[in-house]
């Protein structure tokens, strides 16, 4: 899939357009899904974000982040910081040193990511230091790549648009739910308590994604459906919890005293096709990014 260009169409709606390589069925492309990075804590795997990263620039595929792409949990006002999970690097100036970082670090992406969405601890430093880490990243990659990220908030929704060879726009689309995520842990449901309510919330989605609680889950919820035309069919809603790029391998610290699990590791490739059957219907399917 070529790097898509994304098209705001409301404060919490984007549309992402891609082009549908031939007519019949067949395979779009895929998109690299992220959330949870927690770049600049010292249990970010950076090896394996670095690597999915790689395959996504490999490939030409779209990447989505959907929140806590920092962790930046060692301001000074933050309840949770500790001074032995603080980089000797950011000893000077701490957010800044991590907008900077996260730059140089995403710089060969930027032209890749058409999405960066917010997560509790960006919002966390905005309420108790009164400074927007993504937005500032953003601004930075624009000026250094020419990048057309958007900042989108907590919330929101990213349409998917199909396009034939010709520009003609496909009628249907794939429409994607998303919250960073909200709650505890949920270690032993691992969000599909929430998943079941957010159905019920988001009718009109095909797909919701969220982060947050650092499990992953698939869970299609099948629906029984009605179309304008009178006619009951049956379809699913796919509801995605997506995993995280932090690891907890230590014996103290915040993570530890809430009784936190190990999570589950890594992003999710998002794998796009379409097949027609009497028309055509768009199909997205998950895998887990090795």
């Amino acid at each position: 899939m070529n790097p898509v260009k994304p098209e705001r169409v409301s404060d919490g709606v984007v549309r992402l357009s891609c082009k549908v390589p031939k007519i019949g069925g067949g395979r779009i492309g895929s998109v690299l899904l992220m959330s949870d990075q927690h770049f600049d804590s010292k249990q970010c795997n950076r090896k394996m974000l670095k690597r999915h990263l790689d395959e996504a620039l490999k490939t030409n595929s779209p990447i989505v982040f959907l929140g806590d792409w920092f962790d930046a949990m060692q301001g000074r006002n933050d309840r949770r910081a500790a001074k032995s999970s603080l980089k000797a690097a950011y000893l000077n100036a701490y957010y800044d040193d991590i907008v900077d970082e996260t730059v140089d670090f995403l710089e060969p992406y930027a032209h890749l990511i058409p999405v960066w969405a917010w997560g509790n601890h960006e919002s966390s430093v905005l309420r108790n230091n009164e400074t927007r880490l993504i937005t500032r990243a953003i601004e930075l990659l624009r000026l250094r790549t020419g990048s057309n990220i958007l900042e989108m908030p907590y919330r929101g929704w990213i349409l998917f648009e199909f396009r034939r060879r010709d520009n003609h726009i496909w009628a249907k689309s794939i429409k994607i739910a998303y919250t960073h995520g909200d709650g505890g842990n949920a270690p032993v449901t691992r969000g599909a308590i929430k998943s079941a309510r957010r159905a019920v919330m988001y009718p009109d989605a095909d797909i919701f994604l969220s982060g947050h609680i650092h499990s992953q889950l698939e869970m299609p919820i099948p629906r029984f459906r009605l179309s304008e035309k009178g006619a009951e069919y049956e379809d699913e809603q796919l509801h995605v919890q997506l995993p995280t790029y932090k690891s907890i391998i230590k014996n103290d610290g915040w993570e530890t005293e809430k009784g936190f699990g190990p999570p589950n590791a890594g992003g999710l490739w998002m794998d796009i096709s379409y097949i027609r059957e009497g028309s055509i219907k768009f199909v997205a399917d998950i895998r887990r990014a090795r």
